[in-house]
């Protein structure tokens, strides 16, 4: 087996250096390998992988290594005529085939409308030099769509007064570069129509915004293909972006070995990290596009069947059936995947999941969807139940469930008992104490200064990341307890309480937007606890450390996940919601009872509001505790 040493020279930038990489390549048998032994990268740049197969090409972490035929030993570019634009002809042309193939040939995308639906309300037709919006009357038809962000720059839009005349025309050099992207993108796929959301609601108009708001689901689920502006913080960026060509193909090194006739050819070359850079749903806002981080931006995401991505290096393809991305070796131009992450797929096959999984499963995707909502920006937070409309509609369509602020009735237990980052990592006066920047950056959840959703649901915080991580295993089903998943049968809860009335005020017509006032009359045990308060500056409190008081023993008997960070601590009525009751035979294990945290509201008997989840340890706490009657707003 032979062995040689290389040192190379790895370029990307019109002649800019980008890493040494020093090198062994050797053969065992019929295949050559190549092993990084030491490498110097500059600023910016991805560590590399240690080892790389190079007998045929193979895409490997942040390097593509390839056998190819060689003449010389140089340094040189596979492709030098790809493009420096994400805009040319050549891409857009390379965009209307994915959409051709998708419509065509892909038997798993072939129910999402690659053909004629009803227009919405309102879209703009593109298909002349001179824009204008057209009022729909029902037509048929296939049309586009938009995911960008508005962000800080002044956006054009459509209101009462200039409505009429956007009918008749609306200069192109009046649009944002993203729209007028986005309408050259729509062109050159073959579609005359375009839905862009500030020109197509009536944005002064509270009435149309409410109605047409509440359909965005729908308009993003039929269109023909979304556009995505995934890295355009604001109008004024754009889809089109200039780039390096040398950042996406790979650069030849042709190598001569000594004492053998094979001549071989390493090829390497940044490969872009395609999952954080498509719009996949990412848990982590840091890492997250312009796009990702907006929270309307999660429904387009999820409910769009089609996606064509224009990042800030590349453009990218997302379908049902596939994952298509441009910067790939050229002789394996598109290497497709399936898509791991298909919410739009899970939602319309709910009820074959269901079958499957067992029917919390249905619940946990909502759980899923929450998550990653509340983990995203709100320019205006009363946007926070209309913001997820579309979705729940959608969702509503398939189990059939009541909708109360963003929590499903028949999962109405653990829906209760969300929480927080308030208690999830540590009291806000320890945030010093925090030595992981990325725990810095999470903020503190706030309950809302102003009126948006009853104390009881996750929309009345901001900045709430809330979770149900400890609860999601359990299953209940209509209310009832019942046994976990297969395989999983010691993991089962029990509900503890009993719903006598729910009530929900909306702000206007839509059943899943803004609400005035909603309150839960059930019927449970209530029982009073003290809270211990940390002294500030107590070194090592965490808060799942126990902090409430039996007020007769003194005894520690659980914690408080209080909802709002900057929450003061005081005596709380503890409600209990939902029972671990997994080896509740074994006395050695103590079976928590999730609660929720409630304090009295002024004068008004039995009434409550709430302040966060109350984790009971004592199975035996309540026994002595007769059912009551309360109101909870």
């Amino acid at each position: 087996m032979g062995v040689w040493r290389l040192l190379c020279l790895i370029w990307a930038g019109f002649g800019s250096i980008i890493a040494w990489l020093e090198m062994k390549l050797y053969r065992e048998q019929s295949e050559y390998h190549a092993e990084a032994l030491s490498r110097t990268v500059s600023s910016g740049m991805p560590t590399w992988t240690s080892r790389y197969l190079v007998s045929r090409p193979v895409l490997t972490g942040d390097i593509r290594l390839s056998i190819l035929e060689a003449t010389a030993v140089s340094l040189t570019v596979t492709d030098p005529s790809i493009d420096t634009n994400t805009g040319s002809y050549d891409n857009l042309r390379l965009a209307r085939s994915w959409l051709d193939e998708c419509i065509n040939d892909h038997e798993g995308c072939s129910p999402y409308h690659g053909g004629q639906v009803t227009l919405p309300t309102r879209v703009l037709d593109v298909s002349s030099q001179d824009v204008r919006l057209h009022i729909s009357t029902d037509e048929v038809a296939s049309y586009a769509i938009l995911s960008h962000c508005w962000g800080s720059h002044r956006i054009i839009t459509t209101i009462e007064e200039n409505l009429k005349p956007r009918c008749s025309n609306i200069p192109f050099n009046e649009l944002s570069k993203t729209f007028q992207d986005a309408i050259v993108v729509t062109r050159a796929l073959g579609l005359m129509y375009l839905w862009i959301d500030s020109l197509c609601i009536i944005q002064d108009s509270a009435h149309d915004w409410e109605i047409e708001s509440s359909k965005m689901g729908k308009y993003y689920a039929s269109a023909c293909v979304t556009i995505a502006a995934i890295d355009a913080k604001d109008g004024s960026i754009g889809c089109f972006v200039k780039r390096n060509p040398l950042s996406l193909q790979p650069c030849r090194l042709n190598i001569q070995l000594h004492g053998i006739d094979e001549k071989v050819a390493v090829i390497t070359s940044q490969v872009p990290n395609h999952k954080s850079r498509t719009g996949e749903l990412n848990r982590n806002p840091r890492f997250m596009s312009s796009l990702d981080s907006r929270a309307w931006c999660l429904q387009e995401r999820i409910m769009s069947p089609r996606i064509l991505c224009f990042g800030w290096q590349e453009m990218s393809w997302i379908c049902t059936s596939r994952q298509i991305f441009e910067g790939l070796i050229k002789e394996d131009t598109t290497i497709t995947t399936p898509l791991q992450t298909d919410c739009f797929r899970t939602l319309h096959d709910l009820q074959t999941l269901v079958n499957t999984h067992g029917p919390q499963c249905k619940h946990n995707i909502w759980f899923d969807i929450v998550e990653q909502y509340t983990q995203r920006y709100l320019t205006f937070t009363s946007d926070t139940l209309p913001g997820l409309s579309g979705l729940a509609s959608e969702i509503q369509a398939l189990n059939h469930d009541k909708y109360l602020a963003g929590i499903w009735k028949r999962d109405l237990a653990r829906g209760l008992v969300w929480r927080t980052p308030s208690q999830i990592i540590m009291k806000q006066r320890l945030l010093d104490q925090i030595q992981s920047d990325e725990l810095r950056q999470i903020p503190f959840a706030k309950r809302s200064a102003e009126y948006r959703a009853p104390s009881w649901s996750w929309a009345s915080v901001d900045n709430g990341f809330v979770n149900w991580d400890h609860v999601r295993e359990f299953m209940t089903v209509d209310g009832e307890a019942v046994v976990g998943v297969e395989g999983d049968a010691d993991r089962h809860s029990e509900t503890c309480f009993e719903l006598v009335e729910s009530s929900i005020d909306l702000q206007g017509q839509n059943p899943f937007g803004q609400v005035r006032d909603g309150s839960l009359r059930v019927r449970g045990l209530l029982k009073r606890a003290d809270v211990w308060a940390w002294e500030d500056g107590v070194e090592g409190r965490y808060v799942d450390d126990p902090n409430v008081i039996d007020p007769e023993t003194r005894e520690l008997i659980g914690r408080v996940d209080a909802d709002d960070g900057d929450w003061v601590e005081c005596p709380v009525w503890c409600l209990p919601i939902l029972r671990d009751v997994r080896n509740d035979e074994d006395e050695n294990t103590r079976p928590e009872t999730f609660c929720l945290a409630l304090i009295p509201v002024g004068l008004y008997k039995q009434c409550f509001t709430r302040i966060g989840v109350a984790v009971i340890g004592d199975r035996d706490w309540f026994a002595q505790c007769e059912r009551i009657e309360v109101t909870i707003i």
